[in-house]
């Protein structure tokens, strides 16, 4: 089953997770696409959702499922090789919390790649194939 992980393609820090996921994924159907690209679009058009609520942070989908924010990162991860799919327990924390904490790492997102000095473009040897329509 493929599953999306859609995120913002202007930020470091996201470019970063992308390469993370690449490298650690179980499966190559784990695919990419940024949030601004016609397949994100349709894809939440699909489900309802609306495009200023997605660039609020990170989305992932396996199957007909759509997860958000600290939900999206964490079931990402639980589709990740061992040690990093046992992050996934951070499910268990009340997705209020969860998501307060996400969200203060997303508004300092741009900060913390530039502290980090984060590349917001990915290696020239990316699988050109995981990503659906990167703008």
């Amino acid at each position: 089953m493929k599953s999306y992980f859609l995120y913002d393609g202007q930020c470091g820090m996201c470019h970063a997770s992308v390469r993370f996921f690449m490298r650690f994924s179980k499966t190559e159907d784990f695919m990419f696409s940024t949030i601004d690209s016609e397949f994100t679009q349709n894809e939440l058009s699909i489900r309802g959702i609306p495009l200023s609520e997605a660039s609020e942070g990170a989305i992932y989908i396996r199957g007909e499922h759509l997860y958000q924010k600290s939900s999206a990162v964490l079931e990402a991860l639980s589709d990740c090789v061992l040690p990093f799919s046992l992050f996934s327990i951070g499910l268990i924390i009340p997705k209020k919390l969860r998501d307060g904490l996400y969200r203060c790492i997303a508004r300092r997102r741009l900060w913390i790649s530039k502290k980090l000095k984060l590349s917001c473009n990915l290696p020239k040897h990316t699988d050109q194939n995981r990503f659906k329509e990167v703008r």
